[in-house]
């Protein structure tokens, strides 16, 4: 449990990092935060969201959030080092992403990603790399 607090705080804070990176942020401020549980799971879900991007070939999924309802996936894995995690990056601009904002230091990095209505939240820290999809379309699951 503390360290799925942990995870969830490093993600609030990479959100409140690039709170301006997007004109959506600026007038609702619930649009990064999650408001679904976490399901632990052991594999890649196949759905309509994680169809927008490749699946890591390195780490462990650990949970996902569903929050589709209000326009919001997510998806954690564990067990990848931050070279792994760069070169995911990478993998996600050869497929056409654009990079909107990135930040890092010594322990962890934030990028945010957009491919027409998909935007990507991609944060790193201590072996932990979260993925949330958001997509203006928020009626998708």
């Amino acid at each position: 449990m503390k360290t799925f607090l942990s995870r969830l705080l490093f993600l609030i804070f990479l959100s409140v990092i690039f709170w301006g990176c997007d004109d959506r942020t600026q007038n609702d401020s619930s649009y990064w935060v999650l408001s679904a549980e976490p399901e632990f799971v052991s594999s890649w879900p196949e759905n309509e969201w994680t169809s927008q991007i490749p699946e890591p070939q390195k780490g462990t999924v650990d949970y996902v959030c569903d929050d589709t309802d209000n326009g919001r996936y997510q998806v954690v894995l564990k067990e990848i080092s931050k070279e792994e995690c760069q070169d995911y990056i990478r993998k996600l601009l050869e497929q056409g992403y654009q990079k909107i904002a990135s930040e890092s230091n010594k322990v962890s990095t934030g990028t945010i990603l957009q491919k027409e209505e998909t935007l990507l939240s991609i944060a790193y820290s201590e072996d932990v790399l979260n993925i949330l999809i958001i997509m203006d379309d928020g009626d998708k699951s």
